[in-house]
């Protein structure tokens, strides 16, 4: 059962260690980071005035939004750069 509850944990960890390295990427970008609760409906990115703001929801966890800052990132790769 360790070894089991140590692949889970360093998998989580990976998961927030990533997530954390590209939200200092969207910070470096302009971006405002939020964090609130949305019950679950998802977060996203809009621009308020002259601010980008990216909106993570508290209800979800770290995969969600990993999924949610690879999408918005992936959007600051010109096309020609991205994988096929």
């Amino acid at each position: 059962m360790n070894t089991v509850m140590n692949t889970v944990m360093n998998t989580v960890m990976n998961t927030v260690n990533t997530l954390e390295n590209r939200l200092e990427q969207l910070r470096q970008l302009g971006y405002e980071i939020h964090f609130d609760w949305f019950g679950g409906a998802g977060g996203g990115a809009c621009q308020l005035g002259n601010r980008k703001c990216l909106f993570l929801d508290l209800a979800q966890g770290p995969v969600d939004h990993l999924a949610v800052v690879d999408e918005l990132l992936l959007q600051h790769v010109p096309p020609q750069r991205r994988a096929a």
